[in-house]
């Protein structure tokens, strides 16, 4: 449809250029990449915080049950304690500690993507009975415990003293 008023020539256009096209279909792809992205990286971190969230529930139930003095059947003997074994990356292993040795109470698993930093395979934390005081491989006061998934990493502090804390970076706290 056309139309001229005085020497002007006006034309209405039903529709959109190709150029205009482009650049919304450029516009929408850019967005939708920083979306996805931004997702990607946001679920990533919920999943290590999930793991540092159920390692740290972990000790706290084994602290527990060693303050309570809770006493699986099948522990022979007079217990000693409870705690917590770090067989591999992505495994970790509930004990009772009785005069006759070590009875797994349950196996856990990581989820997947996360991991155990291999340093802190095969140490195990034993909380004693009634004092809750931990016993610490190689006889630290505290001990740092690191969980990585992709680029993030949390930190598990363990104190002598049966004290659990969860940080994102463990330097940057006064003890």
């Amino acid at each position: 449809m056309q139309f001229q008023i005085s020497n002007f020539k006006f034309q209405i256009s039903k529709g959109f250029t190709l150029i205009e096209l482009m650049i919304i279909l450029t516009a929408i792809t850019i967005i939708s990449g920083v979306g996805i992205t931004s997702f990607v990286s946001y679920n990533n971190l919920q999943t290590l915080n999930k793991a540092s969230s159920e390692l740290t529930t972990a000790f706290l139930v084994a602290k527990s049950r060693a303050l309570s003095q809770v006493k699986p059947e099948s522990c022979v003997g007079e217990l000693q304690g409870h705690g917590i074994y770090i067989e591999g990356a992505q495994i970790y292993q509930s004990f009772a500690a009785c005069s006759g040795g070590w009875y797994d109470i349950k196996t856990h698993l990581l989820p997947k993507g996360t991991a155990i930093q291999q340093e802190f395979w095969g140490k195990s934390f034993t909380f004693r009975v009634l004092t809750g005081n931990v016993e610490i491989p190689d006889m630290f006061d505290e001990y740092l415990i690191r969980i990585g998934a992709y680029l993030w990493t949390r930190e598990i502090v363990i104190f002598k003293n049966g004290r659990i804390l969860q940080t994102d970076d463990y330097s940057n706290i006064k003890k």
